[in-house]
């Protein structure tokens, strides 16, 4: 058996470039782990099945789970037929901007290769990633990232983000990527005449390479809130919750609902995460990894 930590991923930065004829988004993204994690267990089974058990009755475990379609690819790509036991055990909010159901299926193929010696190179993983969707190629990697395109360009940041207590945070219910995308599109005209935004991103890169996790937080952009608040004011609630209690920075992550808040330090993150908790939010005080 196979044991891999599935963490969570925040958007930094996160804005759309242009849209593609395809009707896909290129993205720019800075993308960062974080150690909230799904557990994510795997070993070989003696049918030629696959079998996905998680500890959350609402996530389907069949074919349309992205943890299983990682599975499946890695078998056919190394040819192989026989059949695997996986076990995840959530941890992340589902639905929530924090690619919890990606980094699952990132740890799946990351487990599936250690437990077959080592078959795919790193850039088969990433291939087999995009192929599941754009956000687990990063998933797969994890740290610092760039991430361009539609998730297929990943770059390292010349630095590690600084290290400061982040609080995580989801308030309400979740939200469709798609229908995300769709306000979007109708908001900026399919993105036909509309710069991104190249200064935000400069302002983080610059903060993070002086080591000043403050500094770096005047660059955080999410092109996503917007559209989101007007139908998600759990969102805002929980925004402003964070900047009340301390947090001199606070963020949605993807395209929601969940949000960040980054703290001087984690007594003063514990009781904001105590406020959030109060209204019914998962909270829960992380570190960059």
């Amino acid at each position: 058996m196979v044991f891999e930590k599935a963490y969570a991923k925040l958007n930094f930065f996160l804005d759309i470039e242009n849209k593609r004829p395809n009707g896909y988004h290129n993205i720019v993204s800075v993308m960062q782990s974080v150690d909230w994690y799904d557990e994510v267990y795997i070993e070989k089974s003696v049918s030629n099945e696959i079998k996905l058990v998680i500890d959350t009755k609402s996530i389907p475990v069949g074919k349309e789970n992205t943890a299983y379609r990682a599975a499946a690819k890695y078998l056919e790509a190394i040819s192989k037929d026989c059949g695997v036991a996986i076990e995840i055990r959530k941890r992340i909010p589902v639905a929530a901007g924090m690619a919890g159901g990606s980094t699952d299926a990132a740890a799946v193929l990351r487990g599936m290769n250690r437990l077959f010696d080592n078959r795919l190179s790193q850039e088969e993983l990433l291939r087999l990633a995009l192929s599941i969707g754009a956000d687990v190629p990063f998933c797969v990697l994890g740290g610092t990232k760039v991430v361009r395109g539609i998730g297929e360009e990943i770059f390292p940041c010349e630095t590690s983000f600084p290290k400061c207590p982040i609080l995580c945070a989801k308030l309400g219910e979740g939200v469709s990527t798609p229908e995300a995308y769709r306000r979007l599109d109708e908001r900026y005209d399919d993105f036909s005449n509309r710069a991104w935004n190249e200064s935000a991103l400069k302002a983080l890169r610059e903060g993070m390479m002086a080591g000043d996790a403050k500094m770096a937080s005047k660059g955080f952009f999410n092109v996503f809130e917007g559209v989101i608040c007007e139908i998600r004011p759990s969102v805002t609630e929980a925004m402003n919750i964070l900047r009340e209690n301390g947090a001199y920075a606070a963020r949605m992550s993807g395209s929601g609902p969940s949000v960040f808040g980054l703290f001087e330090t984690e007594k003063e993150a514990e009781g904001a995460r105590r406020k959030l908790v109060e209204r019914g939010a998962m909270a829960k005080i992380c570190y960059p990894v």
